[in-house]
C-alpha cells in the first residue's frame, strides 16, 4: 500500500509504512501501518483456508502553520488518498487477490509532541481482506 502511496503524490512528500512519526521534518507526509488483524478460519481441511481482515490506517501529517488553514490541506490529502488506494489498484498490485478494501472512517485531530511541533492529522482507517493458507500467513492465496 505504500508502494501505490508513493507512486507520485501530490498532497504530501512521502508514505512511511511506520506508525512512529520521523524526527526529521518531512511534512507533509503519511503514515502507513496496520493497527488490528482479526483471521478467520473458512474451512475444515487440512491446510485451511484463512480470511485476514487487516485495519489499515494511513494518517496524512500536516504542518500547522502561523495565521493560514491546514483544513485545505488535508482535504486534498484525504481525496487524493481515496482516488489513489482503490480496490482496482490494490488487486492489481497483489496479483489479483485482494478480497475486499473499504474505508471505514475518516477522522481528524491536531498532534502536539513534546519537543513542542504541532502538526494536523487526516486519519483513514480502511478494512483490507486477504485470504492465506492457515500454515503459510504472509501468502496470499
Amino acid at each position: 500500500m505504500g508502494t501505490l502511496l508513493n507512486a507520485s503524490p501530490t498532497a504530501w512528500k512521502v508514505a512511511i509504512k511506520s506508525r512512529l512519526h520521523p524526527m526529521r521534518e518531512l511534512l507533509p507526509l503519511l503514515l502507513v501501518y496496520i493497527e488490528s488483524e482479526t483471521i478467520y478460519q473458512e474451512t475444515i481441511h487440512q491446510a485451511g483456508v484463512q480470511s485476514r481482515d487487516l485495519s489499515l490506517v494511513i494518517s496524512g501529517r500536516v504542518r500547522i502553520p502561523d495565521n493560514e488553514t491546514f483544513e485545505e490541506t488535508l482535504d486534498a490529502q484525504s481525496a487524493e488518498i481515496e482516488t489513489t488506494l482503490t480496490f482496482a489498484a490494490l488487486n492489481t498490485a497483489l496479483s489479483g487477490k485482494l478480497g475486499g478494501l473499504t474505508l471505514n472512517s475518516a477522522t481528524t485531530e491536531i498532534i502536539e509532541e513534546e519537543n513542542e511541533r504541532t502538526f494536523a492529522a487526516v486519519n483513514m482507517e480502511y478494512t483490507v481482506k486477504v485470504f492465506t493458507q492457515e500454515n503459510s500467513p504472509e501468502t496470499l492465496i
